[in-house]
Parts: C-alpha cells; sequence; structure tokens
C-alpha cells in the first residue's frame, strides 16, 4: 500500500511537473520578463496611434501581451511597430535587457533620436525592424555584430547615414541575410563595389532594397550572382546603363523597381522571365527607345509601370499578350497612334493609365475587364463615342478621367449608375448631351466634371441624385433656360440637393441659364460654399437676400447677367468675402457699406448704371 502511494505522489509530481514545463513552453511569462516590460511600458508611454503599449495589463500573463511572444516563459518576440512612439530610448533601455530576443520590429514610430550601441546587446536577434521610425545620424557600427541577422531592415529613415561602418563592414558577418532593406538611407559616400560587398557577404540574399539610398556609377556585373534574389527595388538613384540582360538573368525575379534610376537602353528581354510579377521602370526620361519584344509568352507579369519613360513610338501591341495583366502605366510617355485591339482580351485589368500621350483613335472596349477600377486615357486625341462601352459590366469601376480629348455624342448615363463610380472626369471634349437612361445614381461620385464641352441640352435631373458630390464643374457649355437649378424651389428637405452640403466651389460661368436665382441656393444645410461663380450667363432677376447666410463665402462673382434690384445689405454678414464682381448688370442703389466691400475696385461695380456710393465716384 505504501509503495503504491508513493508511486502515486510520484506520478503527481511529474504530472504537474509536465504541465508546468508546457504552460513555459506556450508562453507563460518569467517574472523578470514581466518586470522588463512593465519597465518599458513606462519608458514608452506616449504613443500616438497604437495601443499594444496601452493595453499591457499587469494583472496578465505578459506573453500574453499584444505584440509579445514568449518561448518557455522568455521573451523571444516584440513587435512595437505603428504605435507612433514618440520617445527616444538610450542604450540603458530595458529593451535591451530582453536577450532571447530573436524578432524585433519598432517600425513606424517617432524617435527621432539616433540608433543606440546597446542593440549589440541583442546578439540573437535573427530579424530586426527599424523602418520609418525617425532614426537619424549615423547606423552603429553594433549592427555589425548582430551576426545572426537573416533580415536588417533599417529603411525609410530619412536622416539615417552609412559611411562608418561602411556597407562591407555593416553586412560583412551576416552570411545568413537573406532580406536587406536600405531604403532612404545615404549611402553615397559607398563606393561603386556595392554589388561585390553583397554577393560576397550574403550570398542567399532574396530581398534587396537600396532605394532612394544616394547610389550612383554602373550597377555591376557581379549583383547577377545573388541568384536567390527575387525582390529587388533601386529606384530613386543614379545609375548608368545596366549591364546587358543583367537582370534577365535572375530566374527567381519577381519584383523589379529601377524606377527613376536608370538611362541608356534597357533589354526588354526581362519581359520573357516567367517569374517576374511587378516591374517599375517610370520616370527614366533618359532611357532610348529600345526593341520592346514582338511577342511575349507564359508571362506572370500583374503591374508594369513605364510612366514618363520614352520605351516606343506607339503602344506595342504584344502588352496585349499580357493576359494577367492587373495594372497598366503608361502615361506621359510620348506615344502615338491608336490603343492596340489586343488591350481588349487584358480581361484582369484593375488600373490603366495612357494619360497625356498623343493616342489617336477610338477608346476600345474595356467590358470584360469586369474588375477595372481605374480608367485614366486623359489628354490624348481620341475620338468617337462612349456608347460603344457597356459601361453596365464595369460594376467596379472608382475612377475614369477621359479630359482633354476629342470625343463626341451624348455621355452615356449609365456610367453614372455604377455604384463604386467615385471621380468621372469628362471635361474639354466635344460631349453634346446625356442618354435617356433611367439610373439610380451613384451615391459614392464625389468629383464630375463636364465643363468645357458642348452640352446644349436640358440640365440632366440625374445629378439631383449624385447626393455625395462634392466637386463639380459644369462651365463653358451652353445648357439652355431648362436647367434643373429652379427645381431648388421644389426641394423642401435641401440637405438632399443635388450638390450635397458639402460643396465647396459652384461653378456654372459661361452658360445660357436664365430666369431667377433660387432664393433657397443661400439656404444649403451646413452654408459649405467658399466660391460661386455664375458670371456670364442671362440671369435675371434679383440678388437673393438668403446669400447673406453663406458666412464661408470667399468669393462671388455674379458678373455679365440681368440681374436687377439692388445688392442685399445681408452681403454684409460675409466677412470672409476677399472677392465680389457684380459688374455688368441692370443694379441699382447704394452699394452696401461692410469693410469687404471697401477692398472690391470699382471694377467690379462698373455697368450698372443706377449704382453709387463708394468704391464708385457716383454719390447716393
Amino acid at each position: 500500500m505504501a509503495s503504491s502511494s508513493w508511486l502515486f505522489c510520484l506520478c503527481l509530481c511529474m504530472g504537474m511537473a509536465v504541465l508546468y514545463a508546457s504552460s513555459l513552453a506556450h508562453g507563460q511569462c518569467h517574472e523578470s520578463q514581466r518586470s522588463l516590460l512593465l519597465l518599458l511600458k513606462h519608458d514608452f508611454n506616449s504613443t500616438i496611434w497604437g495601443n499594444k503599449i496601452k493595453s499591457w495589463d499587469p494583472t496578465q500573463d505578459c506573453c500574453g501581451w499584444a505584440g509579445v511572444t514568449c518561448t518557455n516563459g522568455y521573451v523571444t518576440g516584440l513587435d512595437l511597430s505603428g504605435e507612433g512612439i514618440d520617445e527616444g530610448f538610450s542604450g540603458s533601455s530595458p529593451l535591451f535587457e530582453l536577450r532571447n530576443l530573436t524578432t524585433l520590429n519598432l517600425a513606424v514610430n517617432v524617435f527621432s533620436t539616433t540608433i543606440p550601441p546597446s542593440f549589440a546587446k541583442l546578439g540573437n536577434l535573427v530579424h530586426l525592424n527599424l523602418s520609418a521610425a525617425e532614426f537619424e545620424g549615423q547606423i552603429p557600427i553594433e549592427i555589425s555584430t548582430l551576426t545572426r541577422l537573416e533580415t536588417l531592415d533599417i529603411g525609410s529613415n530619412v536622416g539615417l547615414e552609412l559611411y562608418n561602418p561602411n556597407l562591407s563592414t555593416l553586412v560583412g558577418n551576416m552570411p545568413n541575410l537573406v532580406k536587406l532593406r536600405l531604403s532612404y538611407v545615404d549611402l553615397y559616400s559607398q563606393s561603386s563595389d556595392w554589388c561585390q560587398v553583397l554577393s560576397s557577404s550574403a550570398p542567399h540574399l532574396q530581398l534587396l532594397d537600396l532605394s532612394s539610398a544616394g547610389l550612383a556609377g554602373p550597377i555591376h556585373p557581379s549583383l547577377g550572382k545573388l541568384k536567390s534574389l527575387s525582390t529587388i527595388d533601386l529606384s530613386r538613384n543614379s545609375f548608368s546603363q545596366p549591364s546587358p540582360g543583367l537582370f534577365s538573368n535572375f530566374r527567381n525575379l519577381t519584383y523589379l523597381n529601377l524606377a527613376q534610376s536608370v538611362s541608356g537602353k534597357f533589354q526588354w528581354s526581362i519581359l520573357q522571365l516567367p517569374t517576374l510579377r511587378y516591374l517599375d521602370l517610370s520616370e527614366n526620361s533618359d532611357l532610348e527607345p529600345g526593341n520592346f519584344p514582338s511577342t511575349i509568352r507564359n508571362s506572370s507579369l500583374e503591374t508594369l509601370i513605364l510612366k514618363s519613360t520614352h520605351f516606343s513610338k506607339n503602344i506595342p501591341d504584344s502588352i496585349g499578350q499580357l493576359r494577367i495583366l492587373s495594372k497598366l502605366d503608361i502615361s506621359e510617355c510620348h506615344l502615338s497612334g491608336e490603343i492596340p485591339k489586343s488591350f481588349s482580351q487584358l480581361t484582369r485589368l484593375v488600373s490603366v493609365g495612357m494619360s497625356s500621350n498623343a493616342l489617336t483613335g477610338l477608346i476600345p472596349t474595356f467590358s470584360q475587364a469586369r474588375s477595372l477600377r481605374e480608367l485614366d486615357l486623359s489628354y490624348n486625341l481620341l475620338q468617337g463615342s462612349l456608347l460603344s462601352i457597356d459601361w453596365k459590366q464595369l460594376s467596379h469601376l472608382e475612377v475614369i478621367r477621359l479630359s482633354g480629348n476629342s470625343l463626341s455624342g451624348t455621355i452615356p448615363t449609365s456610367l453614372f449608375g455604377i455604384p463604386t463610380l467615385q471621380q468621372a472626369l469628362l471635361a474639354e471634349n466635344h460631349f453634346t448631351g446625356f442618354t435617356k437612361d433611367s439610373i439610380t445614381p451613384s451615391s459614392q461620385l464625389h468629383v464630375l466634371a463636364i465643363n468645357l464641352n458642348d452640352l446644349q441640352e436640358e440640365f440632366p435631373s440625374f445629378i439631383f441624385g449624385l447626393q455625395g458630390l462634392q466637386e463639380l464643374y459644369l462651365s463653358n457649355n451652353n445648357f439652355g433656360a431648362t436647367l434643373h437649378l429652379n427645381s431648388l424651389r421644389r426641394l423642401k428637405d435641401l440637405t438632399s440637393l443635388y450638390l450635397s452640403h458639402n460643396l465647396e466651389v459652384l461653378d456654372l460661368s459661361y452658360n445660357k441659364l436664365e430666369n431667377a436665382i433660387p432664393y433657397e441656393l443661400g439656404l444649403v444645410s451646413g452654408q459649405r460654399f467658399k466660391a460661386i461663380n455664375v458670371s456670364h450667363n442671362e440671369l435675371t432677376g434679383s440678388i437673393p437676400t438668403s446669400f447673406g447666410n453663406l458666412t464661408r463665402l470667399e468669393s462671388l462673382d455674379l458678373a455679365d447677367n440681368k440681374l436687377s434690384g439692388s445688392i442685399p445689405k445681408q452681403l454684409a454678414r460675409l466677412t470672409y468675402l476677399s472677392y465680389f464682381n457684380v459688374s455688368n448688370n441692370q443694379l441699382v442703389g447704394r452699394i452696401p457699406k461692410g469693410s469687404q466691400f471697401r477692398k472690391v475696385t470699382q471694377a467690379s461695380f462698373e455697368g450698372n448704371k443706377g449704382l453709387c456710393g463708394y468704391p464708385l465716384k457716383k454719390k447716393c
């Protein structure tokens, strides 16, 4: 009996030990670790954005705290990224006593200090992220002692420099380095052997980001020895022509960004690389037009950005062979000719940018690109109608920019029934009207520009349903007397005004508007108007006294109409008014005496024979 009792106690003790060890393995925090974290919370008590540190509850197991990871009760991972910590920390910070840390993320904070040399105490670190944390000054040599690092991210710290140690010293003892980000770190003093340094010191490198680092000169072919590279970002530097075929030899390459960094001839054979998904060569104005491949097979390219790069005279038809392309930006590339019909085969497009070229012909149908969200063909020489496109199929469209072309005919009203549409810029064309489709106007549309067209028909009533509208541009058209602006008189709930109570600028100048200015226009809920321009029309009647309610108004232009009566004295309430023009009307009586009118020149009142008072010479 005694032996069985002894055996039971032994099993019980062993079971408790196993449970205790299991709890530690799953993270129950040692008291020493808890104390260090609480000291750290005290040091980092001021955060702008995040709540991780603020949520640390001393009554709870610290291994369950936000951003904390434990192994056997010791803190091995700490993620305080995005907290907006605006307290600098020194080498005496309790952070550096967490000696078991293997992962540390302090990205996106506001330290505004140098990187403490005490990072050398964290010799077990494998992943270190100090990006966008507003560190400044020289990167300390102590970082080079972290020989176990696989990830080193010190990028996006604009005030950081690397000259002593240099790049060779920094990474020379990091043979396991897989990811290196030094974007915006000043590497200007580095010699041109940075390629050789990386290829010999970090042979397993998979990600390299040296964007905006002040590098110059040639890209040495030794970079090609880094066969595992899949992500390369060398953008915004000053390299000369890359070695022929250099980037095409990276058989694992998925991402390449050389924006604003290279010149001369470029080897477009990289488009044949089956692994490549992202290519950005934008803003390379000195890049010479090369031999763009006429055939591209088995491409995985999803993003192609060539903005402001003279890569070809015409749009290569082979771009239409990039069947899984989702983003294309070839704006400002001096392109001419027609948009290839093969583009209709790009069914996965999400964003298309071809603005500011000299493209001619018709807009191809993008109806099969059912996920299209942004279409920008503005400022070209495109002609024809918009009626050939089935806009209802583009049910995810958010932005359409077609301004500055020679498009004509009627604007399909169905376009404004797309529920996701947020911005429609159709200005500076030759549109004459709208189709009569019945639609439910998009409540998401914030910006509508149809100014500088030949719109002559009845003002489209659907605009009154665009309740989310913030900016509306209608000037320089020929809208007739039936403009539905007069329908405001029948509206009982002015918060549903077609321009919405958030509208700040109303410009209806240079049209053919007749009848009186609606009194209700001065009763817009919220009184948010800052500028009203209805000049150069044929408006009659008096200036509404309700305009005195628009207390935020800074500019009021009623010139060149047929307005009569006096200038309402209620306008003296408009203390922010800095521009006022009622010239060339039929107004009479005394000019109000508000201080704002004393800043207005005589020219703003001329052409009204019945007006008197300052600043006119005619006395009342």
